[in-house]
């Protein structure tokens, strides 16, 4: 892939996408240009999805911060560069390929902190050659990624399900809740995790509680309508089962009227 024509197209203006449509968002960041990290690296996996591309999209995630969404995201894929095909890292919010001496970076240099000599290597002339997240950034950060597979069944779910409603925020409140509820949304790996849930015990416990919650109410409310419908439907072989159910006399308050 010609990562460079692409990033080069891309008008980069500020602002970000709320959409949670993948066609929308691949179009508002690589057509219009807005759009945060992680928005521009699912637009543009929106777009590898039909070149049957592997690629990773890389969370770079902060035990303090990581329920808050602080952190940054890149994508991972095969790229050509100087008619020469490499795989790795590509920042496409900073709009090129981060390279230590003129070598670019993979995975493994994440892992060891602030990186020397740091350079992005542009793509594109509306954008620098600088970036704030490859210094001090990277100390005490965890990397993680998603497996194109994943994305690509998020993409598909998405597409079955999705209903334009009219505003975007709406629509990512709901849509975002459904695949999560149903399991959709792409894992993260990361051979830190437990010191990811340690240091963030009582944010994962509630989301985890609420999540279960959300859950076992796919099962609960079919028992109940079930339960509901039985009582009001006359079945004579099972009158004893519905006068069980159904309140007692004596439980009712009793009113007398009082003529005035």
């Amino acid at each position: 892939m010609d990562i460079a024509s692409i990033i080069e197209k891309t008008p980069y203006r500020s602002g970000s996408t709320a959409t949670v449509s993948p066609e929308k968002k691949s179009r508002h960041t690589l057509e219009q240009g807005i759009g945060n990290c992680s928005e521009r690296a699912f637009g543009f996996a929106w777009m590898l999805r039909d070149l049957y591309t592997d690629y990773q999209i890389i969370h770079l995630m902060h035990p303090d911060g990581i329920t808050r969404g602080l952190g940054h995201t890149m994508i991972r894929l095969p790229y050509i560069e100087d008619g020469e095909t490499r795989i790795g890292l590509v920042d496409l919010k900073e709009g090129g390929i981060p390279t230590s001496g003129n070598r670019p970076l993979d995975i493994a240099e994440l892992t060891k902190g602030t990186i020397h000599d740091f350079q992005i290597r542009s793509m594109t002339p509306l954008l620098d050659d600088n970036s704030g997240y490859y210094g001090e950034f990277l100390e005490g950060v965890s990397v993680g990624y998603a497996r194109s597979s994943d994305v690509n069944r998020y993409f598909d779910f998405m597409e079955r399900i999705y209903v334009p409603l009219g505003h975007d925020r709406l629509e990512k409140i709901i849509y975002d809740g459904v695949t999560l509820l149903f399991g959709y949304l792409p894992m993260v790996y990361t051979p830190e995790y437990d010191a990811l849930v340690e240091a963030n015990r009582v944010e994962v416990a509630v989301q985890r509680s609420a999540l279960w919650v959300q859950r076992s109410s796919l099962f609960m409310l079919p028992l109940f309508l079930g339960f509901e419908a039985f009582t009001r439907v006359r079945f004579p072989r099972w009158s004893w089962l519905r006068r069980l159910l159904a309140p007692s006399d004596s439980a009712t308050p009793k009113f007398s009227q009082q003529q005035a």
